[in-house]
């Protein structure tokens, strides 16, 4: 079937792909990561994997628009240290932490820890 994740069916059943996530897991780059296909489909960010620490996570990355209303241009927010990013525009409750991820601010939101208090 054409299905995400792929499935297929044999008679009455019906069998399923486990995609493993890549949260929490070791990295040694953020191209090790990969985002969770619950992030891919939300369209409330555009949702990317990073490697933090040598673990993968997800967040949110901050991006700045131009002033300029006839201008539809977008800009990701660079940083490069922590205290560089404030993502209270996006996490108006603060409950993601507000880091310096591959040289731009980002929102983290899912990280190995919080995956186990789901």
């Amino acid at each position: 079937m054409e299905s995400y994740p792929r499935q297929c069916r044999a008679g009455d059943r019906t069998f399923t792909e486990e995609i493993p996530s890549s949260i929490g897991k070791y990295c040694d780059m953020s191209s090790d990561c990969r985002v969770p296909m619950e992030y891919m489909i939300q369209s409330n960010c555009p949702y990317q994997a990073f490697c933090r620490s040598n673990k993968c996570v997800v967040a949110c990355p901050m991006w700045e628009h131009s002033p300029n209303p006839k201008k539809s241009i977008s800009y990701q927010v660079g940083c490069s240290n922590d205290s560089d990013c404030d993502c209270s525009v996006w996490d108006i409750e603060e409950k993601y932490p507000c880091e310096c991820l591959g040289s731009q601010c980002a929102s983290v939101v899912e990280t190995e820890e919080n995956m186990l208090e789901k």
